[in-house]
């Protein structure tokens, strides 16, 4: 090996090492990001049946979880806080009673750790 050749692998070793940290990083935020991906496939909230609601009638909002400190939170149009369903593995739903709330819009999320999953929103009719 000539000498400018040795002098370039000796400049270019720092570079090649910092590439292969930053891929070995990237590697580990990979694998990172798929077991957090993984992680949260095992949620799943789904549409609250019937929706709307009747004002006298109930209705079930059904979920997955596999995970401890989950919980569903129930807003109203205002983004206040009306109701909380706590400590839901291994349950499969939560059923809420329509005479419990006036009518109008309503949102229902799903948080786990404390953080906001998934979202979704219903609607309690009047009576005629």
């Amino acid at each position: 090996m000539n000498t400018i050749t040795l002098t370039a692998l000796i400049l270019l070793l720092p570079c090649l090492t910092d590439v292969e940290a930053q891929s070995n990083n990237a590697s580990q935020q990979c694998n990172k990001k798929e077991a957090h991906s993984r992680l949260f496939e095992k949620l799943y909230l789904g549409r609250n049946n019937p929706n709307p609601v009747r004002r006298y009638d109930a209705t079930t909002i059904p979920f997955r979880v596999a995970l401890d400190d989950t919980q569903i939170l129930i807003f109203n149009s205002q983004g206040v806080t009306i109701m909380t369903f706590d400590e839901l593995k291994g349950k499969q739903s939560v059923t809420i009673d329509g005479g419990q709330l006036l009518p109008g819009h309503y949102e229902y999320c799903l948080f786990v750790w404390g953080r906001a999953i998934k979202r979704r929103k219903f609607e309690v009719e009047r009576i005629r």
